[in-house]
Protein backbone atom coordinates (compact mmCIF):
# COMPACT_ATOMS: atom_id res chain seq x y z
CA UNK A 1 0.00 0.00 0.00
CA UNK A 2 1.81 3.49 -0.82
CA UNK A 3 0.74 6.69 0.80
CA UNK A 4 -1.15 9.09 -1.17
CA UNK A 5 0.16 12.63 -1.86
CA UNK A 6 -1.65 15.63 -1.39
CA UNK A 7 -0.84 18.48 -3.62
CA UNK A 8 -1.66 21.99 -2.04
CA UNK A 9 -2.04 25.38 -3.60
CA UNK A 10 -0.43 28.48 -2.40
CA UNK A 11 -2.18 31.91 -3.33
CA UNK A 12 -1.82 35.30 -3.12
CA UNK A 13 -5.44 37.41 -1.95
CA UNK A 14 -4.96 41.46 -1.67
CA UNK A 15 -7.62 42.01 1.25
CA UNK A 16 -8.49 45.93 2.09
CA UNK A 17 -7.36 46.23 5.99
CA UNK A 18 -11.46 46.39 7.08
CA UNK A 19 -12.10 42.99 5.47
CA UNK A 20 -8.57 41.56 6.55
CA UNK A 21 -9.59 42.91 10.28
CA UNK A 22 -12.59 41.18 10.27
CA UNK A 23 -11.41 37.97 8.55
CA UNK A 24 -8.88 38.20 11.37
CA UNK A 25 -11.26 38.48 14.47
CA UNK A 26 -13.49 35.65 12.84
CA UNK A 27 -10.88 33.54 12.38
CA UNK A 28 -9.39 34.28 16.22
CA UNK A 29 -12.88 33.36 17.65
CA UNK A 30 -12.68 30.28 16.05
CA UNK A 31 -8.82 29.52 16.62
CA UNK A 32 -7.72 29.78 13.54
CA UNK A 33 -5.28 31.44 11.65
CA UNK A 34 -6.40 33.87 8.86
CA UNK A 35 -4.86 31.29 6.32
CA UNK A 36 -6.79 28.22 8.48
CA UNK A 37 -10.31 30.19 8.04
CA UNK A 38 -10.13 31.42 4.29
CA UNK A 39 -8.81 27.42 3.35
CA UNK A 40 -11.88 26.26 5.18
CA UNK A 41 -14.30 29.02 3.53
CA UNK A 42 -12.86 27.63 0.41
CA UNK A 43 -13.07 24.41 0.64
CA UNK A 44 -16.69 25.11 2.07
CA UNK A 45 -17.46 27.17 -1.20
CA UNK A 46 -16.63 24.00 -3.55
CA UNK A 47 -18.35 21.40 -1.81
CA UNK A 48 -21.62 23.69 -2.19
CA UNK A 49 -20.43 25.43 -5.37
CA UNK A 50 -23.67 24.81 -8.09
CA UNK A 51 -22.27 24.19 -11.47
CA UNK A 52 -22.80 26.72 -13.88
CA UNK A 53 -25.64 25.58 -16.55
CA UNK A 54 -26.53 26.76 -19.61
CA UNK A 55 -29.79 28.55 -20.43
CA UNK A 56 -31.50 25.55 -21.90
CA UNK A 57 -30.58 23.41 -19.00
CA UNK A 58 -31.50 26.02 -16.43
CA UNK A 59 -35.07 26.23 -18.11
CA UNK A 60 -35.70 22.20 -18.08
CA UNK A 61 -34.34 22.92 -14.24
CA UNK A 62 -36.78 25.02 -13.48
CA UNK A 63 -39.37 23.55 -15.33
CA UNK A 64 -39.14 20.14 -13.37
CA UNK A 65 -39.43 21.70 -10.40
CA UNK A 66 -42.58 23.77 -11.38
CA UNK A 67 -45.19 23.08 -8.70
CA UNK A 68 -43.52 21.34 -6.13
CA UNK A 69 -43.41 23.72 -3.62
CA UNK A 70 -46.67 25.20 -3.99
CA UNK A 71 -47.69 23.94 -0.36
CA UNK A 72 -44.89 25.94 0.70
CA UNK A 73 -46.34 28.64 2.72
CA UNK A 74 -43.55 31.84 1.99
CA UNK A 75 -42.39 32.96 -0.85
CA UNK A 76 -38.70 32.50 -1.69
CA UNK A 77 -37.84 36.11 -1.49
CA UNK A 78 -39.53 35.06 2.55
CA UNK A 79 -36.47 32.35 2.38
CA UNK A 80 -34.00 34.19 1.25
CA UNK A 81 -34.45 36.81 3.96
CA UNK A 82 -34.68 34.51 6.48
CA UNK A 83 -31.29 32.49 5.49
CA UNK A 84 -29.93 35.87 5.56
CA UNK A 85 -31.11 37.19 9.01
CA UNK A 86 -29.74 33.66 10.41
CA UNK A 87 -26.36 33.99 8.59
CA UNK A 88 -26.50 37.90 9.97
CA UNK A 89 -27.30 36.12 13.31
CA UNK A 90 -24.15 33.73 13.05
CA UNK A 91 -21.72 35.93 11.95
CA UNK A 92 -22.47 39.83 12.14
CA UNK A 93 -19.33 40.82 11.10
CA UNK A 94 -19.28 38.65 7.26
CA UNK A 95 -22.53 40.08 7.14
CA UNK A 96 -23.88 43.33 8.27
CA UNK A 97 -27.46 44.19 7.72
CA UNK A 98 -27.54 46.01 4.47
CA UNK A 99 -29.95 48.90 3.91
CA UNK A 100 -32.07 48.18 0.98
CA UNK A 101 -31.36 44.22 0.82
CA UNK A 102 -33.52 41.20 1.97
Amino acid sequence: MHAEVMRLMSITVDLNPEVEAALRDRAARQGLTLESLLAQLAEMEARTAMPLLTPEERVRLIDSLRGRFAHVPFSSEDFIREKREEARREDPDMYPNEPGVL
